[in-house]
Protein backbone atom coordinates (compact mmCIF):
# COMPACT_ATOMS: atom_id res chain seq x y z
CA UNK A 1 0.00 0.00 0.00
CA UNK A 2 1.21 3.37 -1.11
CA UNK A 3 -0.18 5.99 1.19
CA UNK A 4 -0.58 9.63 0.72
CA UNK A 5 0.31 9.59 -2.95
CA UNK A 6 -1.10 11.59 -5.25
CA UNK A 7 -4.75 11.04 -6.81
CA UNK A 8 -2.81 10.74 -10.93
CA UNK A 9 0.16 10.62 -12.45
CA UNK A 10 1.29 14.53 -13.26
CA UNK A 11 3.27 12.34 -16.22
CA UNK A 12 0.48 11.06 -17.75
CA UNK A 13 -2.10 14.54 -17.09
CA UNK A 14 0.34 16.91 -18.49
CA UNK A 15 -0.47 18.76 -21.61
CA UNK A 16 1.93 17.68 -24.79
CA UNK A 17 3.69 20.81 -24.37
CA UNK A 18 6.57 19.33 -24.42
CA UNK A 19 7.32 20.69 -20.81
CA UNK A 20 7.85 18.90 -17.91
CA UNK A 21 5.38 19.66 -14.64
CA UNK A 22 6.34 20.63 -11.56
CA UNK A 23 6.76 18.15 -8.68
CA UNK A 24 3.12 17.53 -7.56
CA UNK A 25 1.43 19.26 -4.26
CA UNK A 26 0.97 16.14 -2.08
CA UNK A 27 2.99 14.32 -0.18
CA UNK A 28 5.75 12.10 -1.55
CA UNK A 29 3.88 8.38 -1.22
CA UNK A 30 4.75 6.67 2.23
CA UNK A 31 5.28 2.41 2.04
CA UNK A 32 3.11 0.63 4.48
CA UNK A 33 3.26 -3.05 4.49
CA UNK A 34 0.19 -5.50 5.92
CA UNK A 35 0.83 -8.97 6.30
CA UNK A 36 -1.53 -11.62 7.01
CA UNK A 37 -0.99 -15.22 8.83
CA UNK A 38 -2.52 -17.93 10.79
CA UNK A 39 0.06 -19.45 12.93
CA UNK A 40 -1.86 -22.43 13.74
CA UNK A 41 -3.08 -23.74 17.25
CA UNK A 42 -0.42 -20.86 19.31
CA UNK A 43 -0.30 -21.68 22.03
CA UNK A 44 1.95 -21.13 25.34
CA UNK A 45 3.44 -23.03 28.28
CA UNK A 46 1.59 -21.76 31.03
CA UNK A 47 -2.23 -23.93 32.34
CA UNK A 48 -4.35 -21.14 33.14
CA UNK A 49 -7.74 -22.60 31.42
CA UNK A 50 -9.21 -25.25 29.52
CA UNK A 51 -6.81 -24.30 26.64
CA UNK A 52 -4.24 -26.94 24.95
CA UNK A 53 -0.79 -26.67 27.27
CA UNK A 54 2.26 -27.16 25.37
CA UNK A 55 5.76 -28.16 26.29
CA UNK A 56 8.48 -24.80 27.00
CA UNK A 57 10.64 -26.86 24.78
CA UNK A 58 7.80 -27.14 21.91
CA UNK A 59 6.58 -23.34 22.50
CA UNK A 60 10.01 -21.85 22.41
CA UNK A 61 10.74 -23.39 19.11
CA UNK A 62 7.21 -22.39 17.65
CA UNK A 63 8.52 -18.52 18.80
CA UNK A 64 11.34 -19.26 16.86
CA UNK A 65 9.66 -20.48 13.72
CA UNK A 66 6.97 -17.98 13.58
CA UNK A 67 9.03 -14.79 14.31
CA UNK A 68 11.65 -15.95 11.56
CA UNK A 69 8.43 -16.00 9.27
CA UNK A 70 7.10 -12.42 10.69
CA UNK A 71 10.92 -11.16 10.21
CA UNK A 72 11.17 -12.12 6.74
CA UNK A 73 7.37 -10.20 6.04
CA UNK A 74 8.83 -7.11 7.17
CA UNK A 75 5.29 -5.96 6.99
CA UNK A 76 3.95 -2.56 9.43
CA UNK A 77 1.16 -4.45 10.94
CA UNK A 78 0.77 -8.47 11.27
CA UNK A 79 -2.74 -10.11 11.66
CA UNK A 80 -2.36 -13.26 13.13
CA UNK A 81 -5.38 -15.76 13.40
CA UNK A 82 -5.22 -18.72 16.25
CA UNK A 83 -2.96 -17.14 18.74
CA UNK A 84 -4.42 -17.77 22.71
CA UNK A 85 -2.99 -14.50 24.33
CA UNK A 86 -0.94 -11.73 24.30
CA UNK A 87 1.61 -13.27 26.02
CA UNK A 88 2.43 -15.13 23.06
CA UNK A 89 2.51 -11.97 20.54
CA UNK A 90 4.78 -10.57 23.80
CA UNK A 91 7.28 -12.95 23.83
CA UNK A 92 7.17 -12.97 19.41
CA UNK A 93 7.92 -8.71 20.14
CA UNK A 94 10.64 -9.31 22.99
CA UNK A 95 12.41 -12.37 21.56
CA UNK A 96 12.66 -12.77 17.66
CA UNK A 97 11.49 -9.59 16.45
CA UNK A 98 12.67 -7.92 19.55
CA UNK A 99 14.87 -5.73 16.62
CA UNK A 100 11.63 -5.27 14.13
CA UNK A 101 9.87 -2.29 16.48
CA UNK A 102 6.70 -4.46 17.18
CA UNK A 103 5.81 -2.01 19.84
CA UNK A 104 1.69 -1.98 20.02
CA UNK A 105 0.33 -5.61 20.31
CA UNK A 106 -3.27 -6.48 20.32
CA UNK A 107 -5.25 -9.53 21.53
CA UNK A 108 -8.97 -9.22 22.62
CA UNK A 109 -10.02 -12.85 23.81
CA UNK A 110 -12.86 -14.08 21.00
CA UNK A 111 -15.93 -16.91 21.16
CA UNK A 112 -13.26 -20.29 20.17
CA UNK A 113 -14.17 -22.62 23.08
CA UNK A 114 -10.07 -23.30 22.14
CA UNK A 115 -8.78 -20.12 22.75
CA UNK A 116 -7.64 -19.19 19.57
CA UNK A 117 -8.15 -15.83 19.06
CA UNK A 118 -7.03 -12.63 16.36
CA UNK A 119 -3.87 -11.20 17.68
CA UNK A 120 -1.89 -8.72 15.67
CA UNK A 121 1.71 -7.11 15.56
CA UNK A 122 2.19 -3.61 14.92
CA UNK A 123 4.84 -0.97 14.28
CA UNK A 124 1.89 1.70 14.49
CA UNK A 125 -0.21 2.37 17.40
CA UNK A 126 -3.82 2.52 17.15
CA UNK A 127 -6.55 5.34 17.35
CA UNK A 128 -8.88 2.73 18.21
CA UNK A 129 -9.94 -0.89 18.69
CA UNK A 130 -13.00 -2.47 18.65
CA UNK A 131 -14.76 -5.97 19.13
CA UNK A 132 -17.34 -7.01 17.28
CA UNK A 133 -17.50 -10.41 19.22
CA UNK A 134 -21.04 -10.00 20.55
CA UNK A 135 -22.77 -8.59 17.46
CA UNK A 136 -25.51 -10.57 15.95
CA UNK A 137 -26.60 -11.19 12.33
CA UNK A 138 -27.85 -12.82 9.86
CA UNK A 139 -27.16 -13.83 6.27
CA UNK A 140 -28.98 -13.25 3.37
CA UNK A 141 -29.59 -16.69 2.36
CA UNK A 142 -31.48 -17.18 5.79
CA UNK A 143 -32.63 -13.89 6.99
CA UNK A 144 -34.24 -16.19 9.94
CA UNK A 145 -31.19 -17.72 11.53
CA UNK A 146 -29.00 -15.31 13.88
CA UNK A 147 -25.59 -15.65 13.90
CA UNK A 148 -22.49 -14.41 15.72
CA UNK A 149 -18.85 -14.62 14.99
CA UNK A 150 -16.75 -17.46 15.48
CA UNK A 151 -14.02 -16.04 16.94
CA UNK A 152 -14.26 -12.31 16.88
CA UNK A 153 -14.04 -9.47 14.06
CA UNK A 154 -10.99 -6.62 15.77
CA UNK A 155 -11.60 -3.54 13.79
CA UNK A 156 -8.29 -1.55 14.35
CA UNK A 157 -7.91 2.03 13.23
CA UNK A 158 -4.52 4.08 12.71
CA UNK A 159 -3.21 6.87 11.19
CA UNK A 160 -0.12 6.89 8.57
CA UNK A 161 1.37 10.03 7.36
CA UNK A 162 -1.94 11.64 7.93
CA UNK A 163 -3.98 8.65 6.13
CA UNK A 164 -6.86 6.97 8.07
CA UNK A 165 -6.44 3.39 7.66
CA UNK A 166 -8.96 0.98 9.07
CA UNK A 167 -8.14 -2.86 9.44
CA UNK A 168 -10.66 -6.04 10.02
CA UNK A 169 -8.52 -8.49 11.26
CA UNK A 170 -11.38 -11.94 11.33
CA UNK A 171 -11.30 -15.99 11.63
CA UNK A 172 -14.35 -17.11 10.20
CA UNK A 173 -16.38 -20.62 10.58
CA UNK A 174 -13.64 -23.40 9.76
CA UNK A 175 -15.24 -25.91 7.52
CA UNK A 176 -14.50 -29.15 9.71
CA UNK A 177 -17.87 -30.83 10.98
CA UNK A 178 -20.10 -29.86 11.81
CA UNK A 179 -19.49 -27.20 8.85
CA UNK A 180 -22.31 -24.70 8.92
CA UNK A 181 -21.52 -22.81 5.58
CA UNK A 182 -24.43 -20.04 6.31
CA UNK A 183 -22.76 -18.82 9.02
CA UNK A 184 -19.81 -18.26 7.12
CA UNK A 185 -21.60 -16.29 4.78
CA UNK A 186 -23.22 -13.94 7.68
CA UNK A 187 -19.48 -13.81 9.07
CA UNK A 188 -18.47 -12.49 5.50
CA UNK A 189 -21.14 -10.24 4.86
CA UNK A 190 -21.12 -8.96 8.79
CA UNK A 191 -17.62 -8.07 8.26
CA UNK A 192 -18.00 -6.37 4.40
CA UNK A 193 -20.99 -4.16 6.49
CA UNK A 194 -18.72 -3.00 8.61
CA UNK A 195 -16.21 -2.01 5.83
CA UNK A 196 -18.88 -0.32 4.24
CA UNK A 197 -19.75 1.90 7.47
CA UNK A 198 -16.10 2.65 7.76
CA UNK A 199 -16.30 3.82 4.30
CA UNK A 200 -19.59 5.59 4.60
CA UNK A 201 -18.17 7.49 8.15
CA UNK A 202 -15.24 8.56 6.03
CA UNK A 203 -14.66 8.17 2.24
CA UNK A 204 -11.12 8.85 2.14
CA UNK A 205 -10.39 5.65 4.78
CA UNK A 206 -8.17 3.05 3.20
CA UNK A 207 -9.90 -0.25 4.43
CA UNK A 208 -8.41 -3.46 4.36
CA UNK A 209 -10.11 -6.85 5.67
CA UNK A 210 -7.37 -9.42 6.51
CA UNK A 211 -7.60 -12.99 7.77
CA UNK A 212 -8.64 -16.88 7.66
CA UNK A 213 -11.89 -17.09 5.56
Amino acid sequence: VLVGCPGSDPHLDAPATGVEPGPPDAAEPVAFRLANYNVHDFFDDVADGTETVVSTAAYQAKIAKVGAVVAALAADVVVMQEVENVRVLDALASGPLASAGYATRVLLPGKDPRGINVGVLSKHPFDKVVSHANDTFASSANPSQIHGYSRDCVELHLAVAGQHVALLGVHFKAKAAPDEPDKRLAEAEHTRAIADAITANDPTALVAILGDY
